[in-house]
């Protein structure tokens, strides 16, 4: 009978209680839950004067609401979100900040090499991090990191050698009488901060004269090879120049030749990314000619231009 007892008093308490267990364990699972309430904010994206190659608030604001699933902003949102996007030595930063009425909630700060990609790659780690933050969830199981942090922006992909295909023109002065144009077809392999190129170049037909006045006639094709260092948007080349020059009198064909053609010089300019995938490449050269030496066309010579200078520039794609 004891037995008994104490078996139906323990039934009893079990269906007492477990309606209201049941009810807190409810009222847990709601409050963990997302909210259903979207809090808007305004977005302020301010890049520094020296930062010239990033997207834009656009950008940024169309790669926030893709990885929400909505659009946050509101230009007359209470709380807003400050970014400002700085250069500092070789590396862009970023810093988010988080404010209430222009009260600081939270900030931090990411940081990414100052490569060809880096702000393109700064921009979607600080989407990332935006979206993760304005994610709705309970304010119980939500950390914040302290304000003030920094933080290493998440692990990218291993660099990696790019290759970049491109074609172009240039504006020669000095190769002939007149300024000549060439076009030209660019092949690059490009490091962090260093770059290698092969580049074909074809200029047609252009007037030229002899010592003694003789009209003549120039082209050339030809195979140029560059080495180059980088910084930021600009670079610095070494480069030269191997291939074929056709000289010959236009009113006696038989005058004339091919000969081997070797220059050398020196090569600056910058690049413009018009996109992830697309740039312009500007770029200014000056160069020397080795061979070859003073041609004899009858009772002519004809002597190459010691010194020459171009204005070029290439439209490449990056893969």
């Amino acid at each position: 009978m004891r037995r008994a007892a104490t078996f139906l008093c323990g039934l009893s308490l079990l269906c007492t209680t477990a309606p209201a267990v049941a009810q807190n364990a409810a009222a847990r699972t709601e409050r963990v839950e997302p909210s259903a309430a979207l809090v808007p904010v305004r977005l302020e994206l301010r890049t520094s004067p020296d930062v010239l190659q990033c997207p834009g608030e656009k950008r940024l604001r169309e790669e926030i609401s893709v990885r929400l699933g909505h659009s946050p902003f509101d230009d007359a949102a209470r709380t807003a979100v400050i970014v400002t996007i700085a250069r500092r030595d070789h590396d862009l930063t970023g810093r988010v900040v988080y404010l209430d009425a222009d009260r600081p909630l939270e900030a931090r700060e990411f940081v990414v090499p100052d490569d060809p990609r880096g702000c393109f790659t700064l921009l979607e780690y600080l989407a990332v991090a935006i979206a993760f933050t304005l994610t709705p969830f309970g304010d119980d199981d939500l950390s914040r990191t302290p304000p003030g942090t920094t933080e290493a922006a998440p692990p990218g992909p291993a660099r990696r050698t790019e290759l970049r295909l491109g074609v172009g023109g240039q504006l020669s002065l000095g190769y002939a009488t007149d300024p000549t144009l060439a076009a030209l077809f660019h092949v690059q392999l490009r490091w962090p901060a260093h770059s290698l190129s092969l580049e074909g170049r074809f200029r047609p037909p252009a007037a030229t004269y002899g010592d003694r006045g003789t009209p003549l006639e120039l082209r050339s094709e030809g195979l140029a090879v560059s080495a180059c260092v980088h910084e930021s948007l600009f670079f610095a080349c070494t480069a030269g120049e191997f291939g074929l020059l056709h000289l010959h009198n236009p009113e006696r064909l038989e005058q004339g030749g091919r000969y081997a053609a070797v220059s050398v010089g020196l090569r600056a300019g910058v690049e413009l990314f018009l996109s992830e995938r697309f740039l312009l490449q500007l770029r200014a050269d000056v160069a020397t000619s080795v061979a070859p030496g003073p041609l004899r066309l009858d009772r002519d010579e004809w002597r190459n231009t010691p010194l020459s200078g171009g204005l070029g520039g290439a439209l490449m794609t990056r893969f």
